[in-house]
């Protein structure tokens, strides 16, 4: 039987439990905003000292503005690095205002071939909600567009002759990609499309 770790944004100590009795971790990485008072600082000391014993912890700190791609970068990370170890994965996305949970939905829908589970424990540890496994499936032709979207140009006809591909078929991928939310209409890649490309 294969170990697991859970790979977790913080919001509180009781959904980091109701998580670790749900699925009993062997690790679990925890992404966190780096504090700006102690009370991080405070749930970290009582996570070690309750659950560290059981579980291996390790905290990911997050700078305070950091935007959702280099978030998401951490937690893909994170997942490429245990899977590798062997381990299966829960993702658990729970919490408000911060773009951590976003960032690390997102960074699932890239890896979610290496995902076990995806679930949201509530805040006040009550059992965790599973959450349906989705991904980007992008095709390599929309993942070439989006990538080539990426550089600076946006000129169809440009886009079109780059990939080899005609610029009716360009125009249907670009158009797919906005339905999807990966860029806007002016073309630029969102936070989900900037995700979609690592």
């Amino acid at each position: 039987m294969k170990k697991m770790t859970l790979i977790s944004s913080f919001y509180g100590v009781e959904p980091q439990v109701a998580c670790i009795k749900e699925f009993f971790p062997s690790s679990a990485v925890i992404l966190a905003q780096k504090p700006k008072r102690g009370n991080t600082r405070k749930a970290e000391a009582l996570l070690k000292k309750s659950i560290g014993h059981i579980v291996d912890i390790k905290w990911v700190w997050l700078e305070p503005a950091g935007d959702v791609a280099s978030i998401a970068k951490k937690a893909i990370d994170a997942m490429e690095s245990e899977h590798k170890r062997g381990q299966d994965l829960v993702i658990n996305v729970g919490g408000e205002g911060s773009s951590v949970p976003l960032a690390l939905l997102l960074a699932a829908y890239t890896r979610n071939r290496i995902i076990k589970n995806v679930v949201q424990a509530p805040r006040n540890g009550d059992s965790v909600i599973h959450l349906p496994k989705v991904g980007f499936y992008l095709s390599k032709s929309k993942r070439r567009v989006l990538d080539a979207l990426a550089g600076d140009s946006d000129n169809i006809s440009e886009l079109a002759k780059r990939l080899g591909k005609s610029r009716g078929l360009v125009y249907v991928h670009i158009r797919k990609l906005e339905e999807l939310g990966l860029i806007d209409k002016d073309h630029n890649l969102t936070d989900a499309g900037k995700v979609a490309l690592l």
